[in-house]
């Protein structure tokens, strides 16, 4: 055979096959577009110019990873269908004398072609539409720094190559599978004929105790950093769970819905449960697919419009007035407080100051036992302030109950005693502040405020967890009341007059600091987005597919429940049954599995500065609903080629 009629028939099958091949085309272009993007933002000069641009470009490339790694998975989903459905042309092409060689190279043909118009429709969209997106997200990022958002050859080629990898492994086990199999049992492939699926009790069994171990793990996260370690071990126990749920867990429910003689012999539950067993087991990977992509889908989307929505009231908390100076002794507070009287001087305005007094603490928490930082701790962490009683009750305006020897605690339930350096001090519940104080900016940490009675108790606990504070921090906070633009040039007044000064990185401006808070946030947001669309995208792919390739496997099926007595109007209503139990039966696992995470979902974003619970939980729910309403839209338009395969 010549090259030009390997071609030819290559060519010829990619037409043939279009009703396939077009959405494995259309969809790996969205995933090749989706790469270039972020190799594009990550690699763009813009990047590093921003605040924390190295965090970003790290979190960027990170990002970039995960994307590849999911267009590799989703790729091979879809190529499984594709050479599934292909066993009896396959089988008819050694019948009629081709060797595996020739079929072979015919297949290598047709993946070359589909990466090659994947290259050229991906880096299309990447030129039309990456300037527009990158423009789009600059604007709801506010970012000061231009996002040129240009494809260059670097990363063009780097994303080619990434594809081509997962391209010749998608060749390479197309080949493989179409060398073991047998041409015969290929032809017959379609005829082959159905077992019932047996119920495995013990899969089952253990499907509901990984599912049971994920979810209690995830309902009570501990405090601190430890809730990030731990969601991990959940979702692998979930994903694990969910698998093992469709594949055996289902298919037994169905088995003791089939022993039900009163449910069972009904003329529409015998077709329903009958079918959906063969059903359910043939395609249980893929449902479990959709209903991890599902919840991947809801908390990603969830967690970076909370991050997004919220990043107001996350600066408030970080930073509750315009402006914060901080000082370690008191010539360095009359230093801050001569150049700010100036600046106020400058401005015409004088503005009502809070003073704070208090020392700094981060180390562990082991029970009940203060334990100084030492580096290679990674759980258990807390970051927190210990004021004097005196000052707390100044700043409370009222006194509190506190014995010499005690120590107050604030905030979440505390233990009954604190132990440090061997020694236990009672702790006793103290009101919480009632006047406002910055959060801590360290992530990852259980916050903390305590009250002690002296001094020398304060300094020793600072001095040991890490802080050394001889006579401890006095913030002063304060607001201006000026306009943006005078904002800008108060704190640029603020600036030069504490320059060459100790104080001079001591003065924090929350419109300063919102650029790096949203140069690092942002970088997660942008990592959401990109992941959100490709689970979407898989999440589609992998429904279409499935409905096309029940729609091959049902028709002759609803043919013969025809033969054997049933009205088209019967076999109709049984399709409508199965197909709505099959394809929103991930959607409920989904929406089960997103509220079993949301108590650790909480605790991981109030580490990351995301403090109110309502923005969490509502944008959790919203982006619920919304992947519900695209769910029902995929649902719709793929129910629609299914019953056009069946012809109901």
């Amino acid at each position: 055979m010549t090259k030009g009629l390997y071609l030819r028939l290559a060519g010829r099958n990619l037409r043939a096959s279009r009703q396939t091949t077009l959405p494995f085309l259309i969809a790996s272009s969205l995933l090749f577009f989706s790469a270039l993007a972020l190799m594009m933002l990550s690699d763009d000069p813009g990047v590093m110019r921003m605040e924390s641009g190295q965090s970003v470009q790290m979190l960027l490339g990170f990002g970039v990873v995960v994307v590849c790694l999911f267009q590799g998975i989703i790729l091979f989903y879809a190529n499984s269908f594709l050479i599934r459905r292909r066993q009896h042309e396959f089988g008819l092409y050694g019948v009629l004398g081709l060797g595996k060689h020739h079929v072979a190279r015919v297949l290598i043909y047709e993946m070359a072609g589909l990466y090659l118009l994947t290259v050229m429709l991906g880096a299309l969209l990447a030129l039309v539409l990456g300037q527009g997106v990158f423009w789009l997200m600059q604007k709801m990022l506010g970012m000061s720094v231009p996002i040129s958002g240009s494809l260059t050859s670097a990363v063009f080629l780097r994303g080619a190559v990434v594809l081509g990898v997962w391209f010749l492994a998608l060749t390479g086990y197309n080949v493989a599978s179409l060398r073991m199999a047998n041409p015969i049992q290929l032809l017959k492939s379609r005829e082959t004929g159905e077992r019932e699926p047996k119920a495995n009790w013990l899969w089952a069994l253990v499907s509901l105790l990984l599912l049971g171990g994920g979810y209690g793990i995830a309902l009570f996260p501990p405090p601190g950093s430890a809730a990030l370690g731990n969601f991990f071990l959940a979702v692998l126990l979930v994903v694990l769970g969910t698998f093992m749920l469709f594949q055996s867990g289902v298919v037994a429910v169905l088995h003791l819905l089939k022993g039900l003689r009163s449910v069972y012999y009904r003329p529409g539950c015998f077709v329903s449960i009958s079918g959906l067993m063969h059903r359910v087991k043939q395609h249980a990977a893929g449902l479990a697919s959709i209903c991890i992509l599902c919840t991947m889908t809801m908390v990603t989307m969830g967690g970076s419009l909370a991050m997004y929505l919220g990043r107001e009231a996350s600066l408030g908390s970080l930073y509750p007035a315009e402006f914060i100076v901080r000082a370690e002794s008191e010539s360095e507070l009359k230093l801050a407080l001569q150049a700010v009287d100036q600046a106020d001087a400058a401005f015409h305005i004088s503005p009502e100051r809070q003073q704070l007094h208090y020392w700094e603490i981060f180390g562990t928490l082991e029970k009940d036992t203060l334990v100084p930082f030492q580096g290679s701790q990674s759980q258990g962490w807390i970051s927190g302030k210990i004021f004097l009683k005196s000052e707390y009750e100044r700043l409370q305006g009222t006194s509190i109950s506190l014995n010499p020897g005690e120590i107050g605690w604030t905030g979440d339930p505390g233990p009954g005693a604190l132990t440090f350096h061997g020694i236990s001090y009672p702790a006793v519940p103290v009101p919480a502040p009632s006047f406002t104080l910055p959060e801590e900016a360290v992530v990852n940490t259980r916050r903390v405020l305590l009250v002690v009675d002296t001094p020398e108790l304060a300094r020793e606990m600072s001095e040991a967890m890490m802080f050394r504070q001889p006579e401890g921090v006095i913030s002063v906070q304060w607001n201006t009341g000026l306009k943006d633009d005078e904002r800008a040039a108060y704190y640029q007044t603020l600036i030069g007059l504490l320059k060459n000064t100790p104080l001079e990185r001591s003065l924090h401006s929350r419109d300063g600091e919102r650029q790096a808070w949203m140069s690092i946030n942002g970088g997660f947001l942008l990592i959401g987005v990109f992941l959100s669309f490709v689970f979407m995208l898989g999440t589609a792919l992998m429904m279409y597919f499935k409905q096309i390739s029940e729609g091959y496997q049902d028709y002759h099926r609803f043919i013969i429940l025809q033969k054997v007595g049933m009205s088209h109007e019967e076999v109709r209503r049984t399709i409508s049954h199965q197909t709505l139990i099959l394809f929103f039966l991930p959607l409920v696992v989904a929406l089960i599995h997103v509220a079993g995470a949301m108590p650790t979902i909480t605790v991981i974003l109030m580490q990351m500065g995301i403090s109110t619970l309502a923005y969490t939980f509502w944008m959790t729910l919203g982006s619920a609903l919304l992947v519900g309403l695209v769910y029902g839209l995929f649902y719709r338009l793929t129910a629609g080629a299914y019953l056009k395969l069946v012809r109901f």
